[in-house]
């Protein structure tokens, strides 16, 4: 689910959901953002999340698709397709994707340089 943008302003305010009860205390308008990374057919990762993107040609990259195989942490978002890079995650999930390792390293790359930019025309 992607949260996108969204702004927080309130007063403390107490709520309790069954036996979870939690406080805001917000004041000034707050804007989150989270970076998500497209890997390919509507798929999305968390760019904080992401440890790594390889090449799944080594062996090395096998031996780690594998070992996520094997203790259930492998994701794949090939739908099919042929396998062109490995996303690794802090979480121990590995996810498969059909986008060029390149493709997608651009892709961090556009994501970084507008958040530099956004950055820079909101301390004007």
């Amino acid at each position: 689910m992607s949260l996108g943008a969204f702004k927080i302003h309130a007063q403390t305010r107490v709520y309790s959901l069954h036996k979870l009860t939690f406080s805001l205390l917000l004041s000034v308008p707050i804007t989150l953002r989270m970076k998500l990374l497209h890997i390919g057919f509507s798929n999305v990762v968390s760019l904080d999340k992401v440890v790594a993107i390889i090449s799944p040609e080594s062996a090395v990259a096998r031996r780690i698709r594998e070992a996520a195989r094997d203790k259930n942490a492998l994701i794949d978002c090939t739908m099919g397709r042929k396998l062109r890079s490995m996303i690794l995650t802090d979480s121990e999930f590995t996810f498969l994707s059909s986008l060029r390792t390149e493709a997608l390293l651009q892709r961090v790359d556009q994501s970084n340089s507008n958040d530099s930019e956004k950055d820079a025309a909101a301390d004007v």
